[in-house]
């Protein structure tokens, strides 16, 4: 399991502050490591590895990043 909480976002809850999803899994570096975690997961799956054969994984991981950054609350 991939942990995406930093230590200050628990920190900075803790004193009241109000934080975004996007806050919570560690900002734009959390978005960037569970993209990473997903698509790797993907493409080494036997079963949906086929799916991505011919798939640009760079142009993905693009468009998942900015997909989940704006879900959760980030920047748009």
């Amino acid at each position: 399991m991939i942990q995406v909480v930093p230590r200050v976002t628990l920190l900075r809850q803790a004193e009241g502050v109000q934080l975004s999803l996007f806050d919570e899994v560690g900002g734009d570096e959390g978005v960037t490591r569970i993209v990473d975690a997903l698509v790797g997961n993907v493409v080494n799956d036997p079963d949906f590895a086929p799916w991505f054969a011919d798939i640009d994984l760079a142009r993905l991981k693009s468009h998942q990043r900015a997909f989940l950054t704006v879900a959760l609350g980030g920047p748009e």
